[in-house]
């Protein structure tokens, strides 16, 4: 296209020079000639010819620029296809010559990598056996040296294992030896004396005699006991429900434990028992002239007796029968606090009633077990009244009208009952009566036989008749 515009342009400016050189020779042609033309009809003769001039050139220059064109155009084409002919033609014999070099190259390389491999594996194997006949002789002298070592170590372990069994043994023997001399020495049948002297929380064994049981529950059963030197007390000591019905008063038992103390009691704890051949009851000591002294201590736990002491104050625990009893008793101007401990003496028991009728001033002789509890606190099992006080006029008074008064409910109690009896025989007469009284008016009302006139007669007056007789007439009604 730019070689079509550049002949186009080129013929254009020969069109114009032309045109140009014609103007002029006109201009010279006027001068020379005298005739005088007109110039308008010259000048559109000379653009008339040169329109035309120029219509031919562009029709002449368009043609041969098609021309050109198409020539250009098939030249162009022709010189495209024999081009894309040899490219592809090369292209061709290039990719041929190219694919045959790589098969050849693969074919090549392919050879040489197998003969590479087979060596390769070839001296692997070789190399693979070689190592596996080391191992292998390596392996046996190793495990040669190791059952070798560990035969020796079995035998030197057994050796030292023997030895060390043996040493144990002997030492166990005499460890148990020991042990067995020192429990035994530890937990001998101690002497009431050893008893008190044996520290707490040591192992005792006594023999004892079951003098009063003070409760059980969940396998566990507290006890008094004493034989004739001195008391123990058996707290919470592991037996069953039906062997603590067996340890009646006067049982003789071999108890193991552990001395203990709470509050100044000194008691046997965690204990186990035997019950041994004999019996045992304690009688009461009479220890009364101890009260306030350290000497009374020596008979804790132990059956006492207490003489012409005087009541001073007796109170239930929480304030009402069925607890404990609390009793201060005194003697030479002195206060101590007894108990009537229920779980030992109940409701049920006769010293437990017997203080429900104590007042204070009455003088009494006790008897009991010497308990502690941050000092004296005897378990009172026995009270036998001395001597009751006097009481005032005014509670004399009192208590006689009390007495009057309750004889006067019951006599009245009494006459109510007589009369609910009079009333009931009453009842019971008249009601006799009624059926008396209704036999025999049943038995008048019951209509007599059939009589004759002549009867009729004869009969007294307000006796039953019956007579048959016919209607003459009626007289009213």
């Amino acid at each position: 296209m730019k070689t079509k515009f550049s002949r186009f342009f080129a013929l254009m400016m020969v069109v114009v020079v032309a045109l140009c050189l014609g103007g002029c020779a006109n201009e010279k042609k006027v001068e020379a000639t005298p005739t005088p033309v007109p110039v308008a009809e010259t000048v559109e003769e000379t653009v008339a010819e040169t329109v035309e001039t120029v219509d031919e050139a562009v029709t002449e220059t368009v043609e041969a620029v098609e021309e050109t064109v198409t020539e250009t155009v098939e030249a162009v084409e022709e010189t495209v296809t024999e081009t894309v002919e040899a490219v592809e033609e090369t292209v061709a014999e290039t990719v041929t010559e190219t694919v045959e070099a790589v098969e050849e190259t693969v074919a090549e390389t392919v050879e040489a990598v197998e003969e590479t491999v087979t060596e390769t594996v070839e001296a692997v194997e070789e190399t693979v056996a070689e190592t596996v006949e080391a191992v292998a002789e390596t392996v046996t002298e190793t495990v040669e040296t190791v059952e070798e070592t560990v035969t020796e170590t079995v035998e030197t372990v057994e050796e030292t294992v023997t030895e060390t069994v043996e040493a144990v043994e002997e030492t166990v023997t005499e460890t148990v030896e020991a042990v067995e001399e020192t429990v035994a020495e530890a937990v001998a049948v101690k002497t009431y004396a050893e008893y008190v002297a044996a520290a707490l929380d040591t192992p005792v064994e006594v023999e004892t005699y079951v003098q009063a049981k003070q409760s059980w529950w969940d396998n566990k059963g507290t006890f008094y006991t004493q034989n004739e030197e001195g008391a123990y007390f058996i707290y919470e000591m592991a037996i069953s429900e039906e062997d603590y019905n067996k340890l009646v008063p006067g049982t003789k038992l071999l108890v193991k434990g552990f001395k203990a103390e709470w509050a100044g009691e000194v008691e046997i704890v965690d204990a186990t028992f035997e019950i041994l051949e004999g019996e045992y009851i304690a009688q009461p000591k009479v220890v009364t002239s101890l009260l306030g002294s350290d000497e009374l201590i020596n008979y804790q736990n132990q059956l006492v007796s207490f003489n012409s002491v005087k009541v001073e104050k007796v109170e239930y625990k929480n304030g009402e029968p069925g607890d404990d009893i609390y009793v201060t008793i005194s003697y030479d101007g002195n206060n101590y606090d007894f108990c009537v401990e229920r779980y030992l003496t109940g409701p049920e028991t006769e010293v437990y009633a017997a203080f429900a009728t104590l007042k204070a001033g009455d003088v009494v002789d006790v008897e009991g077990f010497v308990y502690w509890y941050n000092g004296v606190n005897t378990h009172i099992t026995k009270v036998t009244v001395v001597s009751c006080v006097e009481p005032a006029a005014e509670e004399v008074v009192e208590e006689v009208a009390e007495a009057v008064e309750e004889k006067a409910e019951e006599a009245v109690a009494a006459v109510e009952e007589t009369v609910a009896a009079v009333e009931e025989k009453a009842e019971e007469t008249v009601a006799a009566v009624e059926e008396a009284v209704e036999a025999v008016v049943e038995e008048v009302a019951a209509p007599a036989a059939v009589t004759n006139y002549a009867d009729y007669v004869a009969a007294a007056l307000d006796t039953p008749v019956e007579v048959e007789t016919y209607v003459q007439a009626k007289q009213s009604w």
